[in-house]
C-alpha cells in the first residue's frame, strides 16, 4: 500500500460511550448507536476517533465487531501499519448501525459510511445493491443470473451465452445503486466495462442470496486497476471476499515475419483477435487466469510469464517470435484533468529513446525492451484536454504533431521497428 497522508488531530472533542448509555432505566431514550468496519483493501486496518478504538487490526475482506458510540459528529481515521490517515468527520444518529466500509483509491485510504436501516423484503425475497468504490476502473455494468447450466466459457470477443442471458443489474454505475428484490436463490454475477459486455472485469459464479437477505456487492480497486475485487456484505451480518483470481494479458508485436498466431493459456485466447498477419501492432487486453500462463505464437511456446491477481500484463515479442521480459502496467487512474503517459522501447536494435511532451521531458533513456514510469497527476507534467506536440530522441519515429489526452486517461506511446521493419509510434489508450 502506498504512503498515506498523516494529518493528526490538534483537538478531540468527542468522547466514545461503552456499553448503553444512561441509567434511567426503561424510560430512557437511547443516544448510542453501532458502527462496524468492513475491510476493502489489501492492508490490515484499524479504525480510530479521538484516540479511541473502534476497530482493531482487521483483516482485509473481513469486518470488525460493532462498537457502540454515542450519537454526534466523529472525526475519523484508518490506521494502516501504524499510520493513521488523514481524518474525515463522520455523523452518526441515535439507534442507528452503521457500516464503514475502507478501500483504496487515488493511491491512498478513503472511509465511506453505510446506514443499516434497509427494512427486510418479503418473505421468500431478498435485495442487493452495488456499491462501485473502484475508480480506477471506471464506470461498470453488474449482470446477474441465477446459476444455470449455460456456458459460461470465456472469450474475448463474445460474451458466454451465460451472461448474454443475464439480466442487466446495473448500467454505467459510478457509486451506489437502489436495492433490487429479487427472489431468494443462487445467483451468477459478471462485472464488465460500460457497454461492453466482453471486457469482462470481475466474474462471480456462485452468490447465495436467502430469505429476506439485505446484502451490498462492495467493488473495489485491483493492482494495476482495470479489474475490480468484490465484497459482499450482508446488512449487520456477514462479509464475504469476493476476490479476482485472474488478469490481464496482451502482446505489442515487432516481428520481421507475421505473427499468424498468438495465443495465452490452456484456453488459447487469442492475442491478436481475428488478424493473420500481425508484425507491428498492440493488441487488446486479454482475461487469464492469474499465474503462469504460456505464451504460444505461430504454434511454438515462447515465453510463461507469471501475473499476480488484478494485474496488467505487456509482452513484447521482438525478433523471431522473442518475447521480452513481461511488463507490468499501472493502469490506475489520475485525478479529473489530468492524464497519465509512457514510453515503451520496441525498436530493435535501436538506442535508448527519451520523451518530451509539450516540450518538457517525460521520459529519459528507456531501453530497448523497457518502458518508463507513467507520468504522475501530481507532477502536473500531463494535462488533458489540450493538443500536445509528441517528441521521441533520437527522432527516428515519425508521429503526428499533436495528439489529445482525455482526462483520467492512461496512455502508451509504443515505438516499434527497427531490424528491417519501419519505424512507427503507436499511441494506445491502456485505459
Amino acid at each position: 500500500m502506498k504512503q498515506l497522508s498523516i494529518f493528526l488531530p490538534l483537538l478531540m472533542i468527542l468522547t466514545l460511550l461503552q456499553g448503553c448509555f444512561g441509567g434511567g432505566g426503561s424510560a430512557a431514550v437511547s443516544t448510542t448507536n453501532t458502527v462496524r468496519l468492513v475491510n476493502g483493501t489489501g492492508s490490515t486496518l484499524s479504525m480510530v476517533t479521538a484516540g479511541s478504538q473502534l476497530a482493531t487490526a482487521v483483516a482485509p475482506g473481513t469486518a470488525s465487531a460493532n462498537a457502540t458510540i454515542t450519537s454526534g459528529t466523529y472525526p475519523i481515521a484508518l490506521v494502516a501499519s501504524g499510520v493513521p490517515s488523514a481524518e474525515t468527520n463522520f455523523s452518526f444518529s441515535a439507534t442507528v448501525a452503521y457500516t464503514m466500509v475502507a478501500y483504496t483509491s487515488d493511491q491512498s485510504l478513503h472511509l465511506v459510511q453505510f446506514i443499516d436501516n434497509e427494512p427486510a423484503p418479503l418473505s421468500g425475497d431478498g435485495q442487493i445493491r452495488i456499491a462501485d468504490l473502484s475508480a480506477d476502473a471506471g464506470n461498470l455494468d453488474v449482470y446477474m443470473a441465477p446459476v444455470s447450466t449455460l456456458s459460461d466459457a470465456y472469450s474475448p470477443t463474445v460474451a458466454s451465452p451465460a451472461l448474454q442471458a443475464a439480466t442487466l443489474l446495473a448500467q454505467n454505475i459510478s457509486g451506489t445503486t437502489l436495492y433490487n428484490e429479487m427472489l431468494a436463490n443462487t445467483y451468477h454475477i459478471w462485472v464488465t466495462g460500460a457497454g461492453n459486455p466482453t471486457d469482462l472485469r470481475l466474474d462471480i459464479p456462485s452468490i447465495q442470496i436467502v430469505n429476506q437477505q439485505i446484502v451490498t456487492l462492495v467493488l473495489t480497486s485491483t493492482t494495476s486497476g482495470g479489474l475490480v475485487d468484490g465484497l459482499l456484505v450482508t446488512q449487520q451480518g456477514a462479509v464475504q471476499a469476493q476476490k479476482n483470481t485472474n488478469a490481464r494479458i496482451r502482446i505489442a508485436a515487432n516481428t520481421t515475419a507475421n505473427l499468424s498466431s498468438a495465443t495465452a493459456g490452456a484456453g488459447n485466447l487469442s492475442l491478436i483477435g481475428s488478424s493473420t498477419s500481425y508484425n507491428s501492432n498492440v493488441g487488446s487486453y486479454v482475461l487469464v487466469p492469474a499465474g503462469s500462463t504460456t505464451i504460444t505464437l505461430n504454434g511454438s511456446v515462447a515465453c510463461t510469464p507469471v501475473t499476480t491477481p488484478g494485474e496488467d500484463m505487456t509482452i513484447l515479442v521482438t525478433g523471431a517470435n522473442v518475447c521480452n521480459p513481461p511488463l507490468v502496467d499501472d493502469n490506475t487512474r489520475p485525478v479529473s484533468g489530468y492524464a497519465k503517459l509512457r514510453l515503451v522501447n520496441g525498436v530493435n536494435g535501436g538506442v535508448p529513446a527519451s520523451l518530451a511532451f509539450n516540450g518538457v521531458q517525460i521520459a529519459s533513456s528507456v531501453t530497448f525492451g523497457a518502458a518508463s514510469v507513467p507520468t504522475l497527476n501530481n507532477q502536473g507534467i500531463v494535462s488533458s484536454g489540450i493538443s500536445a506536440s509528441l517528441v521521441t530522441t533520437p527522432a527516428t519515429v515519425p508521429l503526428l504533431t499533436t495528439a489529445t489526452l482525455n482526462s483520467q486517461g492512461v496512455y502508451s506511446l509504443f515505438m516499434l521497428g527497427g531490424s528491417g521493419v519501419a519505424v512507427t509510434g503507436t499511441l494506445i489508450q491502456d485505459h
